[in-house]
């Protein structure tokens, strides 16, 4: 009975020691866009399907970092809304402990679901940061959709085999060059893509072995919020 007892006590002070330590930290620092002269910049444009500007749209950007046991810490570091030409731009002061951990994440009140860069993400980690930068990011607001590729290797491949994707499309017609995604296959053979909806997606998968190259290649079109996995075989 003494070592159920005992048991029970330990349980429950971890419990609350978990409780205790698990905490959010969440506040603004605005007053960051007022850097004197060693700003971060992220600036861009933002239209719609149809090459036409959105005005009004609101960007924030914000410093994130999980500390572990379930807390995290945010920081709220600029806002800013497209003008009358889509155009926005974020300035803010990247402190010194914020360039060593954590990312950094722009927000929109744009309806996540229908919003697209042609670098399919919206975040950058402390590794990729740095003042007196500049950030170039374009958004588009249409329909997107979620393709998975799901490479199996039917054959044992050799040592050196390397495998790589490359995704591609446009987020409007009126785009001059195609958003283009290259990723390394080798080691992760299921990765998660946005894609616009309703248009082409060209999927092209690359296998080098032995100084031997072949591809595989589909053009897929995915209904809008569809969820798809597409299986790649060697």
């Amino acid at each position: 009975m003494k070592t159920y007892a005992s048991s029970q006590m330990v349980l429950w002070l971890l419990l609350i020691a978990t409780t205790l330590t698990s905490c959010d930290v969440d506040y603004n620092d605005y007053i960051s866009k007022y850097c004197p002269g060693s700003c971060t910049v992220i600036k861009g444009h933002v239209s719609n399907q149809n090459g036409m500007p959105v005005s009004g749209a609101t960007l924030r950007v914000q410093w994130s970092d999980r500390l572990g046991l379930g807390s995290s810490e945010t920081h709220h570091k600029a806002v800013a809304t497209t003008d009358a030409d889509g155009n926005y731009e974020l300035r803010f002061l990247l402190r010194d402990a914020e360039l060593e951990r954590g990312a950094i994440e722009i927000i929109t009140d744009c309806e996540q679901e229908k919003y697209l860069s042609c670098l399919g993400y919206s975040s950058w980690g402390s590794y990729a940061l740095s003042r007196d930068t500049t950030i170039i990011q374009n958004y588009t607001i249409t329909p997107s959709a979620s393709l998975t590729l799901n490479l199996t290797r039917e054959e044992p491949s050799q040592p050196d085999a390397s495998y790589s994707a490359t995704i591609k499309y446009k987020l409007a017609e009126s785009d001059i060059d195609s958003c283009t995604t290259v990723a390394d296959m080798s080691w992760q053979y299921k990765s998660r893509y946005t894609v616009p909806a309703n248009k082409p997606v060209v999927v092209q998968v690359e296998k080098r072995e032995n100084g031997i190259v072949s591809r595989q290649k589909v053009i897929l079109v995915l209904d809008q919020s569809e969820s798809r996995e597409h299986e790649i075989k060697f």
